[in-house]
């Protein structure tokens, strides 16, 4: 705890404070103690000293003109004033008639009278405590000893006389009053009274020079009793003139404390500001420095040029000299770097005002604002705005700019390398998008690492890059993309696995057939395909005879949108244009075709693969239409095999679509419609609606590339399908993937418990048939089976003689499918080795087959009793206990305590059962 009002004791213990505010507390206890003790001492003594005065003189009535004169007195009494240092009531003008015209013993007593009554207003209103009483009794001991001195004196015999004696009686006054008061400071408040001489001085001096008027009121009393009378107009005018200058003085004091307050303010709004204020000369001398100093350290008389940037020296300069050139009061602005206190520059903004004709002021006002966090900010916000924000490289925009910049310079030769990845998408449809991203930016990394400084490499989209070389010619050119193939033969480290991407490049190169960023990136685009026309890892020149096709049927990245729409519009228009192929579905169990499925070809340029086709369509608003004539022209085909059925291909966008409706026959119960996985995101009620109409009109629902990354088990569970189409990704090289083969099992299992039926795409070879068919799964289409050909045309046969031979293999006697299947096989033989074969089936460190009968349960070391202590003794951690038959029992023992779980339990049961039939461990 700290107290604000006692700042000395900041530092020390709750208890210790505590222990010395108390100790403050008792201390002004005692002083204030102290100071009523005193007061009363001096009031007592001066009631008893002025009591034995009046009765040693007899006791003296006042009369008529006492009562008069003390009325008098209380009345002057309130009258108080400011004179100097100290504070003066005019009371003396009462109290020299009263020493004058009455007995000298009366006085003190009378005086001590009027002064309360002239309390006596405060009293009854409670403004004034009993203490003040106390004081207004002690303050009466000044008139005792002008009373004694002129009780002793002779009667004066002339004027002359009686002021000589009056003007000792207020010497007497005056000398006893401050002995009086001193010892009633020192004793009873602990002050030093030397501190208040001056204000004693001025108090006396009022006495004074008041002591004439008195003398005469006294003198024309004795000739007229009402006389006195006249001092009150007098009294009052002092009283006037005591609250006019007492409200000047007020006035004066507020003024100065409002003046004083307003100084204060602004001092403390300008030390607190945000902002720097310097105060220079023309030269850039610091005058005074004040507000906000965190970024500047710096005093009076050092250069403020030295804690500028020495880039913005020479600005600077002559900025300053520019501001004092202007007239008094005019501004200007600027921005300039300058040194904070740790060294570093910081971007400032300055407005700086001429006042060096101010007398106040005689400089330069210069208010610096910190815009370092602004200008960081805008940096950013431009960064951003032409740069890719995944890999750091510059943007479209910036790409763009810079080669018309590059291009602009007619003499110098511009290359553009346009580079795309090939196998980009496997990887994020198999790893994920993270995987995706990181490629990316390693890529980016090594694109910068295979050009010059000089030189620009962007990302222009998706997994397409540019290269820009400028004051290259075509052996530079060539030599830059052969180090970028170069960068594609390291492998990329992606989730703990080693991935190759290939890419290619197409290089352009600035010239007569290529004048403008457009014509020149175009080119560069066309030499790319025209390179993933030989392979993967290759480049090509831009030749300007060759045909502007699109090799592997990408959309040419420049074309329009209403070029494009154009495209799409002459192939719907043109008959010609669109034609079907179809492949074969193979039942793998009986080696006969069940289903084909058509695929759509077109015969338009830029030669473009179908997907490609119906992207641009759906891009375009005609995606419904143009599927239409799809499923069209494959429904027009005539003699499809009794017993098979067609699989159609759509996209759920266009399922509920009237051109869709047009072209669909009424039953379509040999229809298969199948959707691509990715588009099961939709989840619109308007297409769960669709899909239940075609069931409800015969169609088959296919999920197609199943596993290819883009939709999670959830939709293909939400969509309930009749067939799931296994991706390619999850079937190639199957029969050497323990990995693969799991999952693939897994999807079999799913299927089986929905009554759907699963169907592997891009079997490429015998042995991945035969692991597939293995797993029981029920087709499979893929070249090895048939490629897309012309209508109907028949399967391999080799493919359905290795389904059928497959199939029949598993009726064989000595066909051993699961592991489980082999160890049922081993204990019906009684084969050496079972006991080690089931603790392999149960996941167990050791089984053991015991006589005597038991009940199902497990033992986990943690349990409590006697088998969880034995389990304990042994060594193991877990049992599994089973019986087998009404003779004996099968125990399971794990090293580790771990539950068993229900797969174990349920294989455990079976190998029971078994042995309770014949089979019998060896």
């Amino acid at each position: 705890m700290q107290s604000a009002e006692h700042p000395a004791l900041t530092g020390l213990s709750p208890e210790q404070v505590g222990l010395a505010m108390a100790a403050d507390e008792r201390d002004q206890r005692g002083a204030q103690k102290r100071e009523v003790l005193t007061e009363l001492v001096v009031a007592v003594s001066f009631l008893v000293a002025a009591g034995a005065f009046w009765l040693a003189a007899g006791a003296p009535s006042p009369g008529a003109t006492g009562i008069g004169l003390a009325v008098l007195y209380a009345v002057i009494a309130r009258v108080e004033f400011a004179v100097g240092e100290g504070y003066a009531r005019p009371v003396v003008l009462a109290v020299i008639p009263m020493l004058v015209l009455l007995e000298p013993s009366v006085v003190p007593l009378l005086v001590l009278v009027a002064s309360f009554l002239a309390c006596l207003p405060e009293l009854v209103r409670g403004q004034m405590k009993p203490l003040r009483v106390l004081l207004r009794i002690g303050d009466t001991w000044y008139t005792l000893g002008a009373a004694a001195l002129l009780a002793l004196a002779p009667d004066p015999a002339s004027m002359a006389a009686a002021a000589v004696l009056v003007f000792g009686a207020l010497v007497v006054q005056s000398g006893l009053d401050f002995v009086v008061s001193s010892l009633r400071m020192w004793v009873g408040l602990g002050i030093d009274p030397r501190d208040d001489r001056r204000a004693y001085a001025w108090t006396y001096l009022v006495d004074f020079l008041l002591a004439p008027v008195g003398l005469l009121a006294a003198w024309a009393m004795d000739e007229h009793p009402a006389a006195p009378a006249a001092l009150l107009p007098l009294a009052a005018l002092l009283a006037l003139f005591a609250h006019e200058r007492r409200g000047r003085l007020q006035n004066a004091v507020a003024l100065q404390r409002i003046t004083e307050e307003s100084r204060d303010r602004l001092e403390s709004i300008v030390r607190h500001s945000s902002d720097l204020i310097l105060i220079v000369d023309a030269a850039g001398h610091l005058q005074a420095v004040t507000g906000s100093t965190v970024a500047f350290r710096g005093g009076s008389g050092d250069l403020l040029l030295d804690r500028v940037h020495a880039g913005d020296v020479a600005r600077v300069a002559g900025f300053l000299t520019a501001v004092a050139d202007k007239p008094r009061g005019e501004s200007a602005e600027a921005e300039w770097r300058m040194v904070d206190t740790e060294g570093a520059y910081r971007h400032v903004s300055v407005v700086a005002t001429n006042l060096i004709d101010d007398p106040r002021v005689g400089g330069l006002v210069l208010t610096v604002r910190d815009n370092d966090a602004r200008k960081r900010f805008e940096e950013q916000l431009r960064h951003r705005a032409f740069h890719d924000e995944l890999t750091g490289l510059a943007n479209r925009a910036l790409f763009y700019d810079r080669a018309e910049h590059a291009l602009s310079r007619r003499d110098s030769h511009v290359a553009v390398l346009f580079v795309d990845l090939d196998d980009f998408k496997p990887v994020n449809d198999r790893l994920g998008h993270a995987a995706g991203d990181q490629v990316l930016r390693l890529m980016a990394k090594r694109l910068l690492a295979c050009v010059r400084s000089a030189d620009t490499v962007a990302r222009l989209g998706g997994d397409e890059f540019g290269i820009l070389l400028e004051g290259a010619g075509e052996a530079q050119a060539i030599e830059a993309a052969e180090r970028v193939l170069a960068a594609f033969e390291q492998r990329f480290e992606l989730a703990g696995e080693a991935v190759r991407i290939s890419g290619c490049v197409g290089i352009a190169i600035n010239g007569e057939d290529v004048r403008d960023v457009e014509e020149l990136l175009r080119a560069a685009d066309r030499a790319m395909y025209e390179a993933k026309r030989g392979g993967k890892r290759r480049l090509a020149i831009h030749d300007p005879g060759a045909p502007q096709l699109d090799a592997d049927g990408a959309l040419r990245l420049f074309m329009s949108s209403e070029a494009q729409r154009a495209e799409i519009v002459a192939v719907l228009e043109d008959p010609d244009a669109l034609t079907m192929v179809f492949q074969p579905v193979l039942d793998l169990r009986t080696g006969r075709v069940t289903a084909y499925e058509a695929l759509a070809r077109f015969n338009r340029t830029p030669v473009r693969t179908p997907d490609k086709w119906f992207a641009q369509a759906h891009r375009l608003g005609l995606g419904a239409a143009l599927e239409a004539r799809a499923v069209a022209v494959a429904l027009a085909v005539e003699g499809r095999p009794a017993g098979t059925r067609l699989a159609l291909n759509l996209s759920l966008s266009s399922l509920g679509a009237p051109e869709i409706e047009a072209v669909l026959p009424e039953r379509l119960d040999d229809i298969v419609i199948e959707i691509t996985e990715n588009e099961l995101a939709l989840g619109d009620p308007q297409t769960a609606a669709a899909l239940a109409t075609l069931r409800a009109r015969g169609a088959a629902i296919a999920v197609d590339d199943t596993g290819a990354g883009y939709a999670g088990l959830t939709h293909v569970m939400r969509l309930a399908p009749d067939i799931i189409k296994l991706d390619r990704a999850l079937t190639t090289d199957i029969d050497a993937d323990p990995v693969k083969a799991a999952l693939v099992s897994s999807f079999v299992r799913y299927a089986r418990e929905i009554d759907a039926i699963i169907c592997a795409e891009g079997i490429e070879t015998a042995a991945e048939l035969e692991q597939l068919a293995e797993l029981d799964v029920a087709l499979g289409q893929g070249y090895y089976i048939a490629r897309p050909a012309a209508p109907w045309v028949g399967v391999h046969p080799e493919s359905a003689t290795a389904s059928r031979a497959s199939f029949q293999a598993a009726f064989a006697d000595d066909h051993v499918g699961s592991d489980l299947e082999q160890l049922m096989r081993d204990l019906a033989l009684g084969a050496a080795g079972s006991l080690d074969a089931m603790a392999a089936a149960l996941n167990a460190d050791e089984v053991q087959v015991l006589p005597g009968p038991a009940q199902a349960a497990q033992v986990l070391v943690s349990d409590e009793g006697g088998e969880a202590d034995e389990l304990r003794a042994a060594g193991y951690g877990a049992k599994l206990v089973l019986p087998i038959g009404t003779h004996a029992r099968l125990v399971a023992y794990s090293r580790r305590e771990r539950p068993w779980t229900r797969f174990q339990l349920d294989r455990g049961r079976i190998l029971a059962h078994q042995l309770s039939h014949g089979g019998e461990a060896s």
